[in-house]
């Protein structure tokens, strides 16, 4: 994007990274800089979710930002451990049924689109299993490949290569349609859980 930005502006942008909090530091460094326009924040779904699960926030989501636009949209693939022995949807509702609370799930964080999309399969199935909160997405994936974790919602560019890897094995994917990256994998919504839909969205607001 800071590439795309530099060719058709004419200006140089620099990316800085700030990782933590569900994106609580990278937007508290954004509010908190000179309004003059030349910092902007790219923003994740946390970024509204947070005022919602967090009892105290270092800025206003609503006053202390001016929304520019929608940058992205994608979902998430739903993926287990090679070792459980799960091959499609109704396969893991039967399996978490017949084992009340013993299975769980990773996400990249308490409060983070991945949790609540755990969060909602578990409404929406009648399930009940756990939640294991990683610190990212990436200890996420590293859990669910060594078998920490048995299922994880991830995104799924970055699942993609693990699944074909054998190193994870991928359920569903989470919104209406198909991933255009895994076509071969059906939704959640068309394997038993009509209706099911979280996807994930980035934007940029300054």
């Amino acid at each position: 994007l800071a590439q795309k930005l530099t060719e058709q502006l004419g200006s140089s942008f620099v990316v800085e990274n700030r990782a933590g909090g569900g994106g609580l530091a990278g937007a508290e460094l954004v509010a908190k800089a000179a309004p003059d326009g030349y910092t902007l924040l790219t923003s994740a779904p946390e970024f509204s979710i947070n005022p919602g699960v967090k009892s105290r926030m270092p800025y206003d989501a609503l006053k202390d930002f001016a929304f520019i636009s929608q940058l992205t949209s994608g979902q998430f693939l739903l993926a287990c451990h090679p070792s459980v022995p799960v091959k499609n949807v109704k396969e893991l509702i039967a399996l978490a049924k017949a084992k009340p609370g013993r299975l769980n799930y990773g996400s990249s964080g308490t409060g983070s689109i991945n949790h609540l999309a755990g969060e909602l399969f578990q409404s929406m199935t009648g399930i009940r299993w756990g939640h294991v909160p990683f610190k990212g997405s990436g200890p996420n994936l590293i859990g669910l490949m060594g078998g920490e974790i048995d299922f994880s919602f991830g995104s799924t560019t970055s699942l993609v290569d693990q699944a074909r890897l054998g190193r994870v094995r991928a359920i569903a994917v989470t919104t209406l349609k198909r991933s255009p990256y895994m076509p071969e994998v059906p939704t959640a919504h068309e394997s038993g859980v009509p209706g099911f839909d979280a996807s994930t969205v980035t934007g940029i607001t300054l």
